[in-house]
């Protein structure tokens, strides 16, 4: 039997008042337990935690109301699942999300598009995720400004919004607007993506009619994506730079996530002390939940040391409540970091010149795969690196392919530890190919020779 209980979830608060979320606990099953938010805010003493009611409030009587409703909707809903059996079929995610839409669709205008993706805006986990979907929300508000419903979005609709992505950044007579960026062909796929995901989502729960979906016949805008990498020689600039503490760290960790095969930044900061075992770095990307299981060499131990945390492994997010404000500070120095000019006419106004004006923290990644396709590392094994595997691998591959990953890792790093360039590895794979060819023909000849000698007829007579 399915039991619901909401609570005020005092693990969380609100900065901006110091509230906290009221939240209701569902147990599905003895398996299937997760919490959904009830939009509500309170401070501690506003909530009776033994009659589970809002007290003390001014709005104590419409929140209580709100809250019994939205008890009993969830009841029903669940009760619907165990009399018709399936939610013995259904995984915590699914229950989770059959209850929510079900929920956003009985306050929502049914078809209205801006409405639901509002609401599914709201269901997002990921900040990351949450944000460029409320980037396509405001392109589709500021191309669209009437009341748009999913029947509106057919095929026309796709190509106009599509023209207007690509020419944004014009004004009506076809000139540069000042500040307006042009997008790319893989900008405009993002938001169409988007959008295809928001009307997958609105046909899965019966927002929106299957007959309805526009995207069948559309082909996405794409483009090959521009290779971010740095050639060894940069990346050894990079590591060995005399900056100032305060850019050093922005270095430091651009190596550190290089050294770790390109871990996403996000996933870097947040790392606990006990993601730390044995000598490795085991955690779950923050934006797939996929697990990972990373060596730590000795050249990212190093680092690990100098900027070691008290909460987190690294101490830069000890005092941050959001890791994206220290990475928007490292990309603006990855950026700024070589040559400093002090004027002395302008009281020591210091001035700036970027080695490498084009610097982000993402090219740690490409780099690395880049160095380890030139050391000639297969071409699955940087994919499992990168964990562009399936994730539906069994446990022992899984093990064989971390193997793989931990020794073409250390390739890589002696490598940049090394002074040989890159046209000089090519050099020596091409000796030794070059070697090697010469002896298969040389064996070739012997065995040639060989084949051809008489051989003795061993018999009675010969015995």
């Amino acid at each position: 039997m399915a039991t619901l209980k909401p609570f005020l979830d005092l693990r969380v608060q609100r900065k901006k008042d110091e509230l906290y979320p009221l939240k209701i606990s569902v147990s599905a099953t003895r398996s299937i337990v997760f919490q959904i938010p009830v939009k509500i805010y309170l401070a501690p003493e506003n909530w009776n935690s033994q009659t589970c009611r809002i007290v003390k409030h001014k709005s104590k009587r419409l929140f209580n109301m709100a809250l019994q409703e939205q008890l009993l909707s969830l009841e029903k809903k669940l009760t619907v699942l165990e009399v018709s059996g399936q939610l013995a079929n259904m995984s915590t995610r699914e229950v989770k999300q059959y209850l929510v839409a079900s929920q956003t669709v009985s306050c929502s205008a049914r078809g209205d598009l801006i409405d639901y993706y509002e609401q599914y805006i709201d269901r997002i986990a990921n900040a990351s995720t949450r944000g460029t979907h409320e980037h396509t929300l405001k392109k589709i508000l500021a191309y669209d400004k009437g009341k748009l419903s999913f029947r509106d979005v057919d095929k026309a609709w796709l190509l106009g919004f599509e023209r207007f992505l690509f020419s944004q950044h014009l004004d009506a007579k076809g000139r540069a607007i000042p500040g307006v960026r042009r997008l790319t062909p893989n900008g405009v796929n993002l938001h169409l993506r988007n959008l295809r995901t928001l009307f997958n989502d609105a046909v899965t729960y019966g927002v929106a009619e299957a007959n309805w979906y526009p995207f069948k016949k559309f082909e996405m805008p794409s483009e090959e994506p521009v290779k971010l990498a740095l050639p060894v020689k940069d990346l050894r600039i990079i590591r060995d730079f005399p900056a100032e503490e305060f850019c050093q760290r922005y270095l430091d960790v651009f190596m550190l996530s290089f050294y770790l095969i390109g871990i996403n930044i996000g996933d870097l900061l947040l790392l606990r002390p006990t993601d730390m075992v044995g000598g490795r770095i085991e955690f779950s990307r923050q934006k797939t939940k996929k697990r990972y299981s990373i060596k730590v060499e000795p050249e990212a131990q190093e680092i690990i040391n100098r900027w070691r945390g008290k909460k987190y492994l690294l101490c830069f997010m000890d005092e941050r409540a959001d890791y994206r404000s220290f990475l928007k500070m490292m990309n603006k120095h990855l950026k700024e970091f070589g040559r400093v000019e002090v004027d002395k006419a302008r009281w020591g106004k210091k001035t700036k010149t970027g080695l490498y004006p084009f610097l982000r923290s993402y090219y740690a990644r490409d780099t690395w795969a880049t160095l380890a396709s030139v050391l000639d590392v297969p071409e699955d094994t940087i994919a499992a690196a990168l964990g562009h595997g399936k994730k539906n691998v069994t446990k022992s591959y899984i093990s064989f392919n971390m193997k793989k990953v931990d020794i073409a890792n250390r390739m890589v790093l002696d490598f940049v530890a090394s002074n040989l360039s890159e046209d000089e590895i090519f050099e020596i794979k091409a000796a030794q190919m070059y070697r090697n060819l010469s002896f298969s023909k040389k064996y070739a000849s012997l065995n040639e020779s060989y084949m051809a000698m008489p051989m003795p007829m061993y018999g009675v007579g010969n015995m």
